[in-house]
């Protein structure tokens, strides 16, 4: 596993108990993403989004992984992901995380 290097904490309640998700990014798949979303501003004037996984550690920490962009139509307010293509996604990624405790994460960019 890459080194962890950005870090977030999200705090939210569930069943009104108070409760916070940390997670990291590493900074090769947070410019991976500012990448992505550079790129469909400067040529497109556009929004763009994408999928990733986020996999729980020993510690109970999550981790953004493997951040991609799928088939897409952007704009300027809004990404609508192909269906076939987060299908065939959705298919990849979870036979290979196989048996690693994870979640799916959309991402979204915004220009204002």
């Amino acid at each position: 596993m890459e080194t962890k290097t950005r870090k977030w904490i999200l705090p939210f309640k569930l069943n009104n108990i108070r409760r916070r998700i940390v997670f990291y990014v590493t900074q090769k798949n947070w410019d991976k993403i500012l990448g992505y979303a550079e790129e469909a501003y400067e040529t497109e004037k556009s929004e763009i989004g994408g999928m990733s996984v986020m996999v729980e550690d020993k510690d109970g920490d999550w981790s953004l992984q493997d951040p991609v962009i799928l088939e897409q139509e952007i704009s300027s307010g809004n990404t609508i992901l192909d269906k076939d293509a987060l299908a065939i996604y959705y298919t990849k990624q979870a036979r290979k995380m196989k048996k690693q405790n994870f979640r799916f994460c959309w991402w979204h960019s915004h220009h204002t």
